[in-house]
């Protein structure tokens, strides 16, 4: 899978204000919790709306799930990457969404993080603090998954799914979201994921000129 973002979009150029998209409601299954994350980051790296994130109780069969909206064009790729990197264990159509219409009138200001998370919510916002709280759950989710168990962070720093600059940038927006919360014991932890991700790099510079 290409693990390069689309950066190519000018957040500064002008607009005519307003775009639309029209989208399909999905529920994804996961199995366990390394595919759990591994999906978590498929959608966020891929810019697609979580709607909810879903964990099952004991006994369920499976460990959990998100209910989120996506266009026709990315569920055909997710599909896709799930055949080669199995994603999800089930998927189900739920609906389809009627186009809306997203302003960017209504957006005053936005930093380097906020703006990553644009297009997942486009047309389901209509205010600055609607980013923030979407921007914040997300971090919350990802802060949690990380103290629930080890194999979380040996995951992320081990997978090739989000190139390394993308993790980097990742880990510095949520050190500089919890440090504004004064969440030291988490920005602690975020620090230490941080510092193994840069060791992982050199090491495998120092592999790779050998």
């Amino acid at each position: 899978m290409d693990d390069n973002w689309d950066t190519n979009f000018d957040y500064d150029s002008e607009m005519d204000g307003t775009w639309n998209s029209k989208e399909i409601e999905i529920y994804l299954t996961t199995y366990d919790g390394a595919q759990h994350l591994l999906l978590h980051g498929w959608l966020k790296k891929n810019r697609v709306t979580i709607k909810m994130e879903h964990h099952a109780s004991k006994g369920d069969g499976h460990f959990g799930g998100f209910t989120a909206h996506i266009s026709e064009s990315f569920l055909e790729k997710l599909k896709e990457d799930n055949l080669e990197n199995g994603l999800f264990t089930d998927i189900e159509i739920i609906s389809k969404i009627d186009t809306k219409t997203f302003s960017m009138d209504n957006i005053i200001k936005l930093d380097e993080g906020i703006k990553d998370f644009l297009f997942d919510i486009a047309g389901n916002i209509s205010s600055p603090e609607d980013i923030s709280r979407f921007v914040g759950k997300a971090n919350e989710t990802t802060v949690k998954l990380f103290k629930q168990d080890q194999s979380y962070i040996t995951e992320y720093i081990e997978t090739n799914e989000m190139s390394y600059d993308n993790k980097i940038k990742d880990l510095n927006i949520l050190i500089e979201y919890f440090e504004e919360q004064e969440r030291y014991e988490d920005c602690a932890l975020l620090v230490e994921v941080k510092s193994k991700v840069q060791t992982r790099e050199l090491l495998l510079k120092i592999q790779g000129n050998e």
